[in-house]
């Protein structure tokens, strides 16, 4: 009878899950959309993407590294170059390079406190309490059913809670965005642009951007701008795109400061000024924007633009790896690898490449597999060293395909493949590693 008391309890408790499913499609997205973009540290609802030209440099025994290179990234509707130093160096065959490699950030807005931004931020005040009220009596309900549950269905139900709170944002904000409101026809378009609760549409994205970017809305011109840079969804216009960058940055946005900075070192669409883009890159750092943050560190490291100063450089790449950064922890960890504007501390190198690669960022990962290799700072594991330069390459980064190349020439952490090592050393030396190209010629 026991038995059959608990099978009641769980049909009942998957008949609530249902309900509670239901309820939370009508309403819960609203909330998740919301505060979607807001969970980046510079706050407000942007998104944005960039591809970055980078460079390192880190030595170990025969391995193929590089030096510090401009890592050029775009944000997901904003163009933010992103540098970084390439810390691979190596003994031998180390020709430094100046690859590009991608990699994505997301820019979130910043406002300013003006009258109009104020008003696109909170705009009703009944829809945000229900908001809160509904939410209350959705997490007690889900919370009975997560007790109630087994660990699987209590996952199911988790999914399903975040499901529908994305299906009930999504319909708050075409609410909001029908009636006019700028905020609304920004966020929506930004579910739209990213594939929140809706299926992509680029097209419809940009509708929105455009109502948005009417009224002034900064998010909106940024991102605007960002489509018309890239020639995405939109002809290819950058003089339009440093238009709508000046007009979103004169608000404030971090982002959009960054982007124009950019724009400006490159003489992209203005005439180049140096001196104005670290002017707006200091703007944009200011407000805690990671990307301008590295940018900052970059140009100081080189003396690119400003005096060099890799002390000052080593300052704002801590900041931007305090965020989380990849490109910046990478750089980071060069500098305290290669004792440049700190003490050298391989412990401290180590810890920001492996923080690095872990999210996928290939000359971290080529880096940390040449500490491996050649035992820098860990124990000597080559077959890990492999496995490092494996994932850097897959990502087509020319230095560990070259180190691939050198590990199955001599049978290093693989067994030896001379054919294999040639594939590896054509991959690199297509992309101009001149190493490479010597290899295949002997």
């Amino acid at each position: 009878s026991r038995n059959k008391k608990n099978k009641r309890t769980a049909l009942q408790s998957n008949a609530q899950r249902e309900e509670i499913d239901n309820l939370l499609k009508q309403f819960q997205e609203e909330e998740t959309f919301r505060k979607l973009p807001t969970r980046r540290k510079d706050a407000s609802k942007s998104k944005s993407t960039s591809t970055t030209k980078s460079e390192q440099i880190s030595s170990v025994n025969i391995k193929k590294s590089d030096q510090p290179i401009k890592s050029e990234q775009t944000t997901n509707n904003v163009k933010t170059d992103q540098h970084s130093i390439k810390s691979d160096q190596h003994a031998t065959k180390s020709e430094q390079t100046i690859n590009k490699n991608p990699e994505q950030h997301k820019s979130d807005k910043k406002l300013t406190n003006t009258d109009s931004q104020t008003k696109t931020t909170n705009t009703n005040w009944i829809t945000d309490n229900a908001f809160a009220i509904v939410f209350c009596l959705l997490g007690l309900s889900a919370l009975s059913i997560y007790f109630l549950a087994g660990e699987s269905q209590q996952e199911d139900s988790h999914d399903s809670f975040i499901q529908l709170q994305n299906k009930m944002i999504l319909e708050a904000y075409q609410k909001s965005a029908s009636s006019g409101d700028a905020a609304g026809q920004y966020n929506l378009g930004y579910c739209y642009d990213n594939g929140v609760g809706v299926p992509k549409n680029r097209k419809k994205a940009i509708e929105m951007y455009e109502l948005a970017a009417s009224q002034g809305y900064a998010a909106a011109l940024n991102n605007l701008g960002n489509s018309y840079f890239n020639g995405d969804g939109v002809p290819k216009d950058i003089n339009k795109a440093v238009e709508l960058y000046e007009k979103a940055a004169s608000q404030g946005l971090s982002a959009a400061q960054n982007n124009l900075g950019n724009c400006y070192f490159d003489g992209a669409g203005v005439i180049q000024d140096k001196q104005k883009a670290l002017d707006l890159f200091e703007k944009s750092a200011a407000q805690g924007f990671a990307v301008a943050q590295f940018n900052l560190g970059y140009y100081y490291f080189r003396g690119d633009g400003v005096l060099q100063n890799k002390e000052k450089a080593v300052e704002f790449f801590e900041k931007a790896a305090s965020q989380g950064d990849a490109a910046a922890q990478y750089n980071l960890g060069y500098c305290y690898d290669n004792g440049e504007g700190v003490a050298q501390d391989k412990k401290k190198a180590i810890e920001l490449y492996e923080q690095s690669a872990s999210k996928g960022y290939a000359a971290a990962q080529n880096n940390l597999g040449n500490c491996y290799f050649g035992g820098k700072g860990v124990p000597q594991d080559r077959k890990k060293a492999v496995k490092l330069y494996e994932q850097s390459a897959a990502q087509g980064y020319a230095s560990a395909q070259y180190n691939l190349g050198d590990c199955y020439k001599y049978g290093e952490g693989v067994t030896q493949n001379k054919q294999k090592a040639k594939e590896y050393y054509q991959l690199a030396a297509n992309q101009g590693l001149q190493s490479a190209k010597d290899e295949l010629l002997q």
